[in-house]
């Protein structure tokens, strides 16, 4: 058995956060940072909310986070402990799951 650790949600600041051009279709970049044992394999396995990094900025819509998308591993400052971080787009007074 093992304890995962789920780290408060990073937000970029605003200087980097992606253009609206309505009072209502800004987009933010959020980074989502879980800690547990290393060299495991974390990913998506659905979402609401949440899109591709890679998305158009607006007002074109953004592009989901596709299911089964990938964490990338990072070194944890403990030996045998990773964080995994999922970086994504949500937008602005929407809420993401």
């Amino acid at each position: 058995m093992y304890v995962v650790l789920i780290c408060p949600a990073e937000y970029e600041p605003c200087s980097d956060c992606r253009a609206a051009t309505t009072p209502t279709n800004g987009q933010f970049i959020v980074q989502l940072k879980i800690a547990s044992k290393a060299d495991e394999h974390w990913y998506v396995e659905s979402s609401v909310g949440l899109y591709d990094t890679l998305s158009p900025f607006p007002p074109v819509a953004p592009t989901p986070l596709a299911n089964g998308f990938g964490l990338a591993e990072v070194a944890h400052e403990h030996d045998g402990a990773s964080y995994y971080l999922l970086k994504a787009v949500h937008l602005i007074e929407k809420g993401f799951q």
